[in-house]
């Protein structure tokens, strides 16, 4: 608008119409704008450059959040597996190594019985057919009022012979994962596990066994004799297998003067 108004005024000024301070103030007025068109173009590019900066700004600060994202999903710890936690030595605000510690996890759901059997029970066991591992079991776990019974079988057998005992260690594997998270490692539990199955036995006193592998019986009042063997040793009692039947009275009490046909009296 100026520069036509300055490009009109020159070609008056050149016919003798306006005068000279006329068109100097023309001039100077397009001058005046032409720098303030300068000026503000500089604010823009400065502008345009401190929007740049700020973009540039943003993109660091969306970088520093996604790394911060990123190392804050790797200090969380997933186990593959559900467990218990314990003896936990990680603090909040500690700096941890590579090789430092945080914890102990347990996986609930690969927990064992262990139990030890004597050797005469070991040796009924693994002299079936069956042997011992792969044989059920039960684990009754007592706390307070509360009862909770898990079956488990045995997995494995210990690898050397118990030298406080005698025996031998065994170790039952839970087979409801789900219910064994219930339980704790070091929890005193009771294992039941069957044993060997004796036909045709009689379960007597130890003391029913006299020296030779003999009982007395009792037939019309007298003391009769009879040839058994033991078979297996249940605490106190004994199985024996020989000549006996159903009904069977024996002496349980041991003397030195018994002998067949003594006469008895039933009382």
């Amino acid at each position: 608008m100026l520069a036509r108004d300055l490009k009109r005024a020159t070609q008056l000024s050149a016919r003798g119409n306006i005068s000279a301070q006329a068109l100097d103030k023309k001039r100077l007025e397009l001058s005046r704008q032409q720098r303030a068109i300068v000026l503000r173009q500089n604010g823009i590019d400065a502008e345009s450059a401190r929007l740049e900066q700020e973009k540039a700004g943003i993109e660091r600060l969306d970088v520093a959040v996604q790394r911060a994202r990123y190392d804050l999903e790797r200090t969380r710890l997933r186990a593959p597996f559900d467990g218990v936690v314990q003896s936990v030595t990680a603090q909040v605000g500690q700096r941890l190594g590579v090789l430092d510690g945080v914890g102990q996890l347990i996986d609930t759901g690969s927990l064992e019985a262990r139990f030890h059997i004597s050797d005469a029970q070991y040796g009924r066991l693994s002299g079936t057919g069956r042997g011992v591992i792969g044989r059920t079991a039960r684990v009754i776990w007592r706390v307070g009022q509360r009862e909770l019974v898990l079956e488990a079988v045995v997995a494995r057998v210990g690898a050397q012979i118990d030298t406080a005992s005698g025996g031998v260690e065994l170790f039952a594997g839970i087979k409801d994962h789900a219910a064994a998270s219930s339980l704790r490692p070091g929890a005193f539990v009771e294992i039941l596990i069957p044993d060997r199955v004796y036909a045709g036995v009689a379960r007597v006193p130890e003391t029913v066994l006299h020296p030779g592998n003999v009982v007395y019986g009792i037939d019309g009042g007298r003391l009769v004799q009879r040839r058994a063997e033991i078979v297996a040793r249940v605490g106190n009692d004994v199985l024996l297998r020989g000549e006996l039947t159903d009904g069977d009275r024996l002496v349980t009490t041991q003397s030195v003067a018994i002998a067949p046909g003594l006469r008895v009296e039933l009382r």
